[in-house]
């Protein structure tokens, strides 16, 4: 009985470990769709042409979050924005359970 139960919970394991395996694939299908190279050049167009604060200052809070961090400035969302690939990488690459609740509250 006590070796059934371990068996159990062993394949329990191995399915949750699927099902999350699962899922970050289908999120990083996700971010190859929605990111693209010419949209990431389009954007930086319009962040050097008009400089939106407002666009600014969100992006600056998602790159903030993406590094577990306070706060991020213009030069921080530049360097993620410069190469597609970089922030691509960093999306698929994040572990969302590792992030600091405060920050995610405080964004």
């Amino acid at each position: 009985m006590v070796q059934a139960q371990k068996d159990s919970k062993d394949v329990e394991a191995k399915c949750d470990a699927k099902a999350k395996d699962l899922e970050r694939q289908q999120l990083n299908g996700l971010v190859d769709k929605s990111f693209t190279d010419l949209m990431i050049k389009k954007l930086n167009i319009k962040l050097e042409a008009t400089k939106p604060a407002n666009l600014i200052s969100m992006l600056e809070t998602f790159v903030a979050l993406l590094r577990n961090k306070t706060t991020a400035n213009h030069v921080d969302v530049k360097l993620y924005l410069e190469d597609v690939s970089k922030l691509k990488f960093k999306m698929k690459t994040i572990d969302c359970t590792k992030l600091d609740v405060k920050l995610v509250t405080l964004h």
